[in-house]
């Protein structure tokens, strides 16, 4: 399967291998980041070419989801921990003799 992605008014370029790798393990920003200094791209064009990418891929759109709601479920863990650490102080602090 080819890796080329189009952006900027039709030019079309391989995808460097450390930003299919970043995409893969579910780390958009830095694919987006890893093509700002390998091409030399504006923020725009490098998270156009990244979207191009993923979008022709499915299995990379499914990963990147499943990473996102991944990381939507570790911060409601640590609010959860943090309310709870929160109300222990408060017990100790208020009602233990």
């Amino acid at each position: 399967m080819s890796r080329a992605v189009t952006y900027m008014a039709g030019q079309s370029r391989e995808l460097p291998a450390t930003a299919i790798e970043a995409l893969k393990k579910g780390r958009k920003i830095e694919a987006i980041k890893i093509l700002r200094q390998e091409w030399g791209l504006g923020l725009k064009e490098a998270k156009d070419a990244v979207d191009a990418y993923v979008a022709a891929r499915p299995a990379v759109a499914s990963q990147l989801q499943e990473a996102e709601e991944a990381g939507k479920r570790a911060k409601r863990l640590w609010i959860w921990l943090l309310i709870l650490m929160g109300a222990t102080f408060l017990f100790f602090r208020f009602f233990h003799p």
